[in-house]
């Protein structure tokens, strides 16, 4: 773990890899860098995938900003999904659109 996280972050990105884990914090707390953390911790100790880790952030400039920084710092994980709510959610009805009811006219954006 990089030393510059607290005991709470540490924590947080050491944490079960067998149940999910939610952090939230407010603005400035070090939310990103204890997901980056996470990240390395479950690709680099404890041999996970990159395409079976997924991470999911509220906004569109969070999930740049950690997508930037995990290219930047952990090049192992550049097939890392990294989302929106809304843009996984897409995703998800866009792979499956022949199972959605959808009516004649309607679709996907």
């Amino acid at each position: 773990m990089p030393p510059a996280l607290n005991p709470a972050q540490r924590s947080a990105a050491s944490a079960d890899i067998h149940s999910p884990l939610l952090i939230l914090a407010g603005a400035g707390t070090g939310k990103t860098s204890t997901l980056l953390a996470r990240i390395r911790f479950l690709l680099e100790s404890r041999n996970v995938e990159a395409r079976n880790v997924l991470t999911i952030s509220f906004t569109r400039s969070a999930a740049k900003e950690l997508r930037d920084r995990l290219r930047r710092d952990i090049p192992t994980a550049k097939d890392l999904c990294v989302n929106t709510f809304h843009s996984l959610a897409l995703k998800i009805c866009r792979a499956f659109v022949d199972r959605l009811p959808v009516e004649e006219g309607g679709g996907l954006t």
